[in-house]
């Protein structure tokens, strides 16, 4: 029995040989008290970018910076890009290297998972540029629940959460170019974000809990029927 949190990620899981009655859809649940429902928004004059996560190349910091720094109206806009070297000293230091020059962008560091709630209080888009397929990423969920929009690559695991022009933009994989015009449209039209805030309600931990113990009593086999997935997914 395989649980995947997407619908990109149960394709995979098919395409490598699972049996379609072995899979079942089931999206990761977040804590339903978390602070971040309750993100009070500063207010600012300018647009603010933040990223959090894995300062990996994979995850495509550099990207956001050198879409940043080819801004041509950047008008005040800002970008926090939240994390540490994680392993990859010399990728870390080319990203300070190439944000040396740009004032409006600031590494701080990490923040305490419990401080989350910190980066989008102070954010008016969450940015994520992977250049490799997701899965279900927990920081996409985090921004999602604290009901900030979303500039995200177009690659699978991202595009089950997020839906272009809905709760944010995508945009291709990789292309600088395509992502400073997105960053470009939201600082030129900053009546978007609102328009763009995420409303709808994410699946919670005690539903996704609900849903695997309602799953273990209707089967007594770990070979999953058609039938049984049918009548409780």
């Amino acid at each position: 029995m395989i649980l995947a949190p997407t619908e990109y990620t149960k394709t995979m899981f098919l395409k490598s040989g699972f049996k379609p009655d072995q899979v079942w859809f089931l999206p990761y649940g977040v804590e339903a008290e978390s602070p971040l429902t309750r993100v009070i928004r500063t207010g600012s004059p300018h647009t603010r970018f933040v990223f959090v996560g894995r300062l990996q190349p994979y995850k495509g910091a550099h990207l956001l910076i050198e879409a940043f720094n080819s801004l041509e109206s950047p008008n005040g806009a800002t970008l926090t890009i939240f994390g540490s070297a994680d392993g990859h000293e010399e990728y870390f230091e080319h990203l300070q290297e190439i944000s040396a020059g740009n004032q409006a962008i600031r590494l701080p560091g990490t923040l305490a998972q419990a401080e989350i709630w910190r980066a989008y209080a102070e954010a008016d888009y969450f940015v994520l540029p992977s250049t490799w397929n997701e899965n279900s990423p927990f920081v996409l969920l985090e921004a999602l629940q604290s009901g900030t929009p979303i500039i995200a690559s177009n690659i699978g695991g991202v595009t089950d959460l997020v839906r272009h022009a809905d709760n944010g933009f995508l945009f291709p994989v990789g292309d600088v170019g395509a992502l400073r015009q997105v960053l470009q449209q939201a600082i030129d039209y900053p009546e978007l974000k609102e328009r763009l805030r995420p409303r709808s309600e994410l699946f919670t931990v005690d539903e996704y809990v609900k849903t695997i113990v309602s799953w273990a009593t209707a089967v007594d086999s770990p070979v999953v029927n058609s039938e049984a997935v049918a009548a409780h997914s």
